[in-house]
């Protein structure tokens, strides 16, 4: 209520007709954002710091050192965290028919209310919820794999 109002005061901009959908990407897009920043500081602070100083030492610039040296090995460290981020925010996803969104939920209880058939519609959107989170767990687990594929085997992997 309070964004609203002071966009009109200060901005002169009035996006109380403006669609819900548009609110939703927004507050999921800076809630989002903020949990893939953290997860990638922890992650570039992460990378040992050899790595920069051995890059100083043959010439390399910072950005350079960032974009060649730090960053590929930090999004290896960040990703599964990443991966477990994006499959939460589906669940959360839900959180946007409070204010007027439809989802699959949203979906689920109209029908529901509609139909009276509340087994049938639960069953069917867990099913759907779960292909969808396994298809994301498979696609993720290639990702990862594709982005260690020059890290050593365990030990204990082999035995």
């Amino acid at each position: 209520m309070v964004l609203p109002a002071v966009l009109m005061l200060f901005f002169k901009i009035d996006i109380t007709r403006m669609d819900a959908i548009y609110f939703v990407i927004i507050t999921y897009a800076i809630s989002n954002g903020a949990g893939f920043a953290e997860i990638f500081r922890a992650a570039i602070r992460a990378v040992d710091y050899g790595q920069t100083e051995a890059a100083y030492s043959v010439g390399m610039t910072s950005s350079q050192n960032f974009f060649r040296i730090v960053l590929p090995q930090a999004v290896r460290i960040a990703f599964p965290n990443m991966a477990n981020s994006v499959i939460g925010s589906l669940k959360d996803t839900s959180l946007a028919f409070t204010i007027g969104v439809m989802d699959m939920m949203g979906r689920g209880d109209t029908l529901i209310a509609a139909t009276a058939h509340a087994l049938e519609v639960y069953l069917s959107l867990s099913i759907i919820y779960y292909i969808i989170v396994v298809m994301f767990e498979k696609i993720f687990s290639k990702l990862e794999k594709y982005f260690n594929r020059y890290q050593k085997a365990d030990a204990t992997a082999i035995a």
